[in-house]
Formats: C-alpha cells, sequence, structure tokens
C-alpha cells in the first residue's frame, strides 16, 4: 500500500510541534502552579490560620470581658443597694434616737405626784446638754408608736428612776446603752446583713463564672500571667465576700453624736462596700477592653491582606483560566480554590503528565508512519531520537514522586486552616494522589514504547 509523502511528512511535523507545545505547556502549567503556591497560596493559608487563631482569641477575650461588665453591673447593682441600705438604717436610726429622746424626756417629765421646780430644771438641763436631742429632721419624727416602745422598755427594764435620776448626758448614755446596743443598733444592722447575704449568691455565681473565663484565657494566652492572677484574685474576692459583715464601729461613743453616725456610715461605705467590686476586676475590665481593640486592629489587618491576596488573584486569574480552559468566563473565590487546592494541582499536575505523554504517543505514531515512507532523513532522526529521550522511565517515575510530595505537603498546609473535616481532607488527598498515579503509569507506559522505538531507516 502507497504511502502519500506529503501527508506522512505532514503528521511527522504537526505531531513534533504538538509535542513541543504540550511539553511547554506542562512546564508552565508547573511553574504558574509553584508561583501560585509560594505567592498566594501560602500566604493565604498563614493568614487564614492567623486569623482563625487571633478570631479565637478575640472570642475568648469578649466572652470574658462580656462576663466581667455583667459582674461588674451587678456588683454597682449591690453596692448602690448596700448603699441605700446603710443610708436608710441612718434615717431610721436618727428617728429611733429621737423617739428615745422623746422618751426619756417623757419619764423624766413624769413623777408618781406634781413635778416641782427641781425635776423641771433637771429637764430643761438634760435637754440641753444630752447630745441625744441634736437630730436632723427624720421620716419617723412623729412615729408616736415608737416613742411608747421606747418608753415602755424602759420601764420594763427597771430604768425609769435611774432615768429620772441621771444628772449628766454622759450619765444617761451610761444607763442606756444596753438598751440602744438591744433596740436600736443591732435590729438595724441585723436588717442590713441579712439584705446583704440575699445578694451574696448572685455575685458568687457571677465571680465563678468569671473565674471559669479566667481559667480559659489563662490557656489561650500562657505567657500572660495576667489571666493566671485573675483567677486568685477571683478566689480572694470570693473569700472577700463571704467575709463581709456589717456592723458597728469598735468605737463604743460612735453613736453619741449625729457626727459620729454619719462617719460610722461612711466607713462601712468605703470600707465594706469596696470589698463588693475590688479594683482588681476593674482594672482586669480595662486590660479586656485593650486587649480586644489590639486584635480587631490585628483582625483588620489580617481581612486587608487577604482582601490583596483575592484582588491579586483576580488579576491573576485570565493566566489560570487559560491553564484551564472550562474556567474560562468564570469568576473563582480564592478561598475556594485554595480550600481545594490538592485536588486543583492534582489535576494540573496530572495533565501536565498525561498530556504530553499523549503527544508523545502520537509522535510515535507519526514517526513510525514515516519511517515507512523513508522520509526520516539523518536531521529528523537525530530530533526524533531527542524527542523520544526527552522522557525518559526515571522521568516519569520522578514526576510521579515529585507529585505525590508536593500534594502532601499542600494538604500538610492546608490541614492547618480548612472547613473540611480531616476525613473529607485525606479522601480528597488520596484522590489527587490517585489522579497523578495514574497519569505517572500512563507516561511509563509511553516512555517505555519510545525509550524502545528506533527511528533510523532500514537498510
Amino acid at each position: 500500500m502507497a504511502i502519500d509523502k506529503d501527508l506522512a511528512r505532514s503528521l511527522l511535523t504537526s505531531a513534533v510541534t504538538r509535542y513541543e507545545s504540550a511539553c511547554r505547556w506542562g512546564l508552565v502549567t508547573v511553574l504558574v502552579m509553584l508561583v501560585f503556591h509560594v505567592m498566594t497560596f501560602g500566604p493565604f493559608v498563614a493568614a487564614q490560620v492567623e486569623r482563625a487563631k487571633v478570631a479565637a482569641e478575640s472570642k475568648a477575650l469578649k466572652q470574658t470581658s462580656d462576663e466581667l461588665r455583667a459582674n461588674l453591673r451587678s456588683q454597682q447593682t449591690a453596692m448602690q443597694e448596700v448603699r441605700d441600705d446603710l443610708d436608710a438604717m441612718l434615717v431610721r436610726k436618727k428617728a429611733d434616737f429621737d423617739a428615745l429622746q422623746r422618751a426619756v424626756e417623757f419619764i423624766r417629765e413624769s413623777t408618781s405626784g406634781e413635778q416641782d421646780e427641781a425635776g423641771s430644771e433637771r429637764g430643761a438641763n438634760f435637754a440641753v446638754q444630752a447630745p441625744i436631742a441634736v437630730q436632723e429632721p427624720a421620716p419617723r419624727l412623729q412615729d408616736s408608736a415608737r416613742v411608747r416602745f421606747f418608753a415602755k422598755r424602759i420601764e420594763q427594764e427597771g430604768l425609769s428612776e435611774r432615768v429620772r435620776a441621771a444628772s449628766t448626758g454622759a450619765d444617761l448614755r451610761t444607763i442606756l446603752t444596753p438598751l440602744i446596743d438591744r433596740h436600736v443598733i443591732a435590729p438595724q444592722f441585723a436588717h442590713v446583713n441579712e439584705n446583704w447575704q440575699s445578694k451574696v449568691p448572685q455575685l458568687e455565681t457571677g465571680a465563678l463564672r468569671i473565674k471559669e473565663q479566667f481559667a480559659k484565657l489563662a490557656n489561650t494566652f500562657p505567657n500572660a500571667p495576667l489571666w493566671a492572677e485573675m483567677r486568685e484574685k477571683a478566689d480572694s474576692y470570693l473569700d472577700d465576700l463571704r467575709a463581709v459583715e456589717f456592723g458597728p464601729p469598735d468605737d463604743p461613743q460612735w453613736w453619741h453624736t449625729v457626727v459620729g453616725k454619719d462617719d460610722a456610715v461612711l466607713q462601712m461605705k468605703e470600707l465594706e462596700v469596696a470589698l463588693i467590686s475590688p479594683p482588681s476586676f476593674h482594672a482586669a475590665n480595662e486590660a479586656l477592653q485593650s486587649w480586644l481593640s489590639d486584635r480587631d486592629t490585628m483582625l483588620a489587618g489580617l481581612n486587608a491582606q487577604l482582601q490583596s491576596l483575592q484582588q491579586r488573584f483576580d488579576e491573576q486569574q485570565d493566566r489560570l483560566a487559560n491553564l484551564l480552559v472550562p474556567i474560562s468566563g468564570v469568576a473563582l473565590d480564592l478561598s475556594i480554590v485554595v480550600g481545594n487546592f490538592p485536588l486543583v494541582l492534582a489535576i494540573l499536575l496530572g495533565t501536565a503528565i498525561g498530556w504530553p505523554a499523549r503527544r508523545h504517543r502520537e509522535l510515535l505514531r507519526a514517526a513510525a508512519l514515516a519511517r515507512r515512507a523513508d522520509l526520516i532523513t539523518r536531521g529528523d532522526e537525530d530530533l526524533l531520537t531527542a524527542q523520544s529521550s526527552a522522557w525518559p522511565l526515571g522521568y516519569a517515575l520522578g514526576s510521579v514522586a515529585l507529585s505525590i510530595a508536593w500534594i502532601s505537603v499542600v494538604s500538610w498546609q492546608l490541614a492547618k486552616w480548612t472547613d473540611r473535616g480531616g476525613l473529607d481532607l485525606v479522601s480528597m488527598t488520596a484522590v489527587a494522589i490517585t489522579f497523578v498515579v495514574a497519569a505517572g503509569i500512563y507516561k511509563f507506559r509511553i516512555a517505555k514504547q519510545g525509550a524502545g522505538h528506533s527511528f533510523s531507516r532500514q537498510s
């Protein structure tokens, strides 16, 4: 059967051109993927990993901040309620002392017979000298029931005659001190403490939640001793809460004057109430807000970096479209490409291995046809021999090994950041490696045929 030499020559020339073009395409594809890996994939994954880390830190900080601020609000509410209780106690105490004063005046002015001039003079002197009588107006000043209550108590405890006989305010205070302790001071402080104890469980619950949050922060930021210290301060705060108790000052004369009573309540506000909302918690809240602000700044920078990478990817997408014709004109999201990069890389590497192999096979067939037409010149023989040996068996095996290593590295990097589950990523990597191995086997078979093929003219 005669062979058209022009057709054979045309087929051989076209096969050589296509083969060389496929080799160049494969080389360019590998170089583009390498540049994409180094310049885009690596920075994108690193930025995403860092953003995930900063976002997790920010979330932990915000959770702690929300818990702490809620507890601080509870502390402020409790402090205000305690202050209100202390102020109300002071008003009630002043009213009770006013009622006691009136009861004393009533007893001193009342005798078993008519009041003589001496008795009237003693009552007048007592009213001027006794500090009990110096009071600010109070809501209960007109409470006649309290006046009768104290008058009855004085009489029941057998103090009436001693009250009438007292010549000075100091003597009168000495006589009435036990009664005042039992019926004025102790009940008022008992009422304040009872109200306070009803608030302690809520504050304790909040403090325990804060302690748990600080423990999480200590694990999240192992190099920040502040959060570990706050756990200890939370324990101290819990101890302080349970130790808070409102009681009269040690000075037994604190209630003798209006100023003394006011100063006592003021000191309780400053000392006891300060334990309810310790400065360390407020300092920790300020530190949390500062750390949150820093992480917001870091997140803004990372988001800007990711946006810049997306813009760069958009600019380079036309080049990728030339490599992958099916994606031409399709807008790709960088996160999707990066998330599936092991598979994308495997497809391109497998094609870079298999497509030149296919063209190599066509070249072998065209060369066989040309040989039968006796068209192989010495120059063609040298060219075809060089082309055939361009894909030796060792390269076919080496390209597969390097591709598998490259895909494994990409999957390892992607494992640090991915929305996929671990099993999903492993499955994708296995599919990618399988594709590359299949392309390598195909190339191996073609390379084996080419290695044993002779382009010499038959003699």
